[in-house]
């Protein structure tokens, strides 16, 4: 079977559970269970307690993956 590509900007909703699922158990049958785990910083405003900013990432495997991080401009120095 040949496959077909497409490049998208806009993937359809389950794309990323399609490929994650039979990627994960991949992963798993060959080094052991993820030991998943979401970990977050979040920061915030002190007197709001709105959220500013912050780091959003999981632990795999015994390593730590980080999705995304902001910091606003007036706390980068």
């Amino acid at each position: 079977m040949e496959p077909k590509y497409e490049l998208t900007d806009n993937p359809p909703p389950d794309a990323f559970q399609k490929m994650w699922t039979p990627l994960l158990k991949f992963n798993e049958h060959a080094v052991g269970n993820a030991n998943a785990c979401t970990l977050a910083i979040l920061l915030k405003e002190p007197t709001t307690d709105e959220l500013i900013g912050g780091l959003w990432a999981r632990s795999l495997w015994g390593s730590l993956y980080i999705d995304i991080m902001f910091v606003p401009p007036t706390l980068r120095g």
